[in-house]
């Protein structure tokens, strides 16, 4: 429903209470009390002002405020000071003043619940009455008719908007009907999704204008052209159509194969799942009883529920857009050093519900996991509050996360690791994070592990749903901060890669400790809106609110079977399925490439030794880690080797390793060419779109 139309159901009683225009209440047994005293009790002195009181004092210090800002030429205030007005002297003429919506109401309750002593009556005991006109202009020192006028407008005073000053009542087009069923249509349009442009406007208005008015509508029978009569679909009604209807050019928050719709059912049994496993039952594992206290979500305690997340984050923070001079023809940015905007790390962070910080963020840079002796001079400079890993991909393998399991997320937790007290974790379905090593680490802890079907992680994961990108736009303020603070420095060459790195780990150690601060009513908000720390018995699933799907309800959560014991009861048996036939595509094809590359080098190799032999090199075979996920699987292969180096950089070895070769092929592949991958796996498109 409307603001206007919320605002048309409202009623006002004569000693200015708010009534509803809606059926009453069924009729309760008589009371002891007769209607007046029951009338006395409900609007009598203690719902009355007295002046004098503290709210005649704000009142009268908030008006004062905006005329001493009028005087200073500040927005939203008055311009004078008015003149007190009185029945026996005459009034001059005060400057007008423009008051607020808010300022007026305020005004208008003083007039209706105030209370002054009787001017006339001689006995000091006698009842109050309400202030009168003339005292009421005296103390606001505002003119009666402009009183006496806004207590008649009350109604429309409330249907203004906050903060405005001029009621400027409802606007309609020339073509009140045409830009009805235009907005309609357009509100259809994006429900689904559809790009809108201002073409598609002109095209919809002009196709239901012909429906409405077919005698208005001439056609050019050479060019089929229509001419429109008594109505021109220029700029200036665009314009007044976007400002009437509240449209405006927006960017895109999220991109999906598909609307957030299709991703119900996904998500109803992902939350069932999680209110099956948190409910409190005679025989579940509540761990050991603790302080009345305890915040508790069923049998887990709050502090040992958690969500973790990798996002990928760049070496350079360049975001597409920058102010320049109106009509510049050449917008560009000055990149610190040539390649860094498509250098980029992983950053693997872990949030508790209660909104303290336990785990430290994981940076995972590019390089051989092993280093030399610049790598390790490098690691004392690394901030104390982040970790650091290194790999062949710069993204979290399944060593990293049994790494980060036994070292980080084993002690993040309020109680000793002996007392096993019952965690769990949320996190997406990300093939590392779903191997049978990773998840017979979890049941070490006595951890439930909740993985959120692909497609979703946008719309239930914490960390996804408002968390990274406050995080990210921390790490890029402290990334310009430094560089407005070393311009010099950056101008005449820059930081080395190894710098880079070592100021990288300061600028995420800071932006987390930050985040905790600024951010912590937003992590414990969030986990409840996506339902993870919501009370199993449902009294407080109003506080659900997924993004796209606002009439979403968890349902009977009760299961007639028993969940896997497997760790991946959260998903559907479609998803798991999923994700085996990939892997083992993706292993077939990586054999295939491998093997390849292979041929091509016993080639070369062949030629090479007529003229000038050499000897074999004995490199391993690196093995190569299948990443992706389940949203990620129907766009492009995930079996990746990242190379976030220049060639310039390489041949300095920058990056501590002597194994790099640029003119190897990286093990990657174009799907596309190969119809079986073509499969329809539920998901979004963008690799991205789920990392931030």
């Amino acid at each position: 429903m409307s603001a206007l139309l919320r605002q048309a159901t409202l009623s006002f009683h004569s000693s200015g209470r708010i009534d509803a225009n809606r059926p009453g209440p069924r009729p309760k047994a008589p009371t002891t009390l007769s209607a007046a005293a029951s009338a006395a009790l409900i609007y009598g002195a203690e719902k009355r002002r007295r002046v004098g009181g503290i709210n005649e004092t704000d009142l009268f210090q908030s008006l004062e405020n905006s005329r001493a800002h009028a005087a200073a030429g500040e927005p939203d205030s008055d311009d004078s000071e008015a003149e007190s007005d009185s029945d026996h002297q005459p009034r001059p003429k005060a400057r007008r003043n423009a008051y607020s919506r808010e300022k007026k109401l305020a005004v208008i309750t003083y007039l209706e619940l105030t209370d002054m002593p009787n001017p006339k009556a001689k006995d000091p005991n006698a009842p109050w009455v309400p202030v009168t006109w003339t005292y009421a202009s005296q103390r606001l020192k505002l003119d009666r008719k402009c009183l006496r006028e806004w207590k008649k407008q009350k109604l429309r005073i409330l249907r203004m908007k906050k903060g405005a000053k001029r009621w400027r009542g409802q606007s309609y087009g020339r073509e009140p009907e045409m830009e009805f069923q235009l907005h309609k249509e357009f509100a259809q349009a994006r429900e689904e999704g559809q790009l809108i442009n201002g073409r598609w406007f002109l095209i919809h208005a002009r196709a239901i204008y012909r429906r409405l008015h077919p005698r208005r509508i001439s056609q050019d029978e050479t060019t089929g052209r229509f001419t429109y009569t008594l109505f021109s679909f220029s700029s200036t009604w665009f314009s007044g159509f976007r400002k009437r209807y509240r449209i405006k050019m927006r960017c895109k928050t999220k991109q999906a194969q598909k609307p957030p719709e299709d991703f119900r059912d996904k998500i109803v049994a992902w939350l069932q799942f999680n209110r099956r496993n948190t409910i409190k039952n005679i025989d579940s594992n509540c761990g050991l009883p603790r302080s009345i206290d305890t915040p508790l979500v069923g049998r887990f305690k709050l502090s040992e529920i958690a969500n973790m997340d990798q996002t990928p984050i760049g070496f350079e923070f360049l975001s597409g857009r920058t102010y320049d001079f109106k009509g510049a023809k050449t917008v560009w940015v000055k990149e610190q050093r040539s390649g860094w905007d498509r250098r980029q790390a992983t950053l693997q962070v872990c949030v508790f519900a209660d909104g303290n910080k336990r785990c430290q963020p994981l940076l995972i840079y590019y390089g051989d996991p092993v280093g030399d002796s610049r790598r390790r001079a490098e690691e004392k400079l690394y901030d104390k509050k982040v970790c650091v890993a290194f790999n062949k991909t710069a993204w979290a393998d399944s060593q990293n996360l049994q790494d980060w399991v036994r070292k980080q997320y084993a002690i993040a937790s309020e109680y000793f690791t002996h007392e096993n007290e019952p965690r769990f974790l949320c996190l997406d379905a990300f093939a590392p994070q779903m191997t049978d090593q990773l998840r017979s680490e979890f049941k070490k802890l006595n951890c439930t592990t909740s993985y959120i079907p692909g497609g979703c992680t946008g719309f239930v994961q914490p960390l996804d749903v408002s968390l990274n990108k406050p995080l990210k736009a921390l790490v890029a303020q402290a990334a310009a901060d430094h560089a407005d603070k070393f311009y010099d420095r950056y101008a005449t060459g820059g930081f080395t890669v190894g710098e880079r790195r070592v100021l990288l780990t300061q600028w995420v150690g800071d932006a987390w400790d930050e985040l905790h601060i600024k951010y912590k009513k937003t992590i414990i908000e969030t986990f409840q809106r996506v339902g993870l720390t919501l009370n199993p018995d449902g009294s407080e699933d109003h506080k659900l609110k997924i993004k796209g799907l606002d009439d979403i309800k968890v349902g009977d959560f009760r299961w007639k079977e028993l969940d896997p014991e497997n760790g991946l009861g959260s998903l559907t048996a479609l998803d798991v399925a999923a994700v085996e036939a990939a892997q083992l595509k993706l292993k077939e094809r990586v054999a295939k490439v491998k093997a390849k590359k292979a041929a091509k080098v016993v080639r070369a190799d062949a030629i090479m030794q007529e003229n000038d032999p050499v000897e074999e090199s004995s490199e391993d075979e690196e093995e190569h880690e299948e990443v992706f996920t389940l949203g990620r699987m129907g766009t492009r292969s995930q079996t990746r080797v990242n190379r976030y180096y220049t060639a310039e950089e390489a041949e300095e070895g920058l990056d501590g390793s002597s194994d790099v070769d640029i003119d190897d092929e990286p093990l990657e592949f174009d799907p596309s060419d190969d119809e079986e991958y073509k499969e329809s796996v539920d998901g979004d498109s963008d690799i991205m779109d789920e990392n931030m």
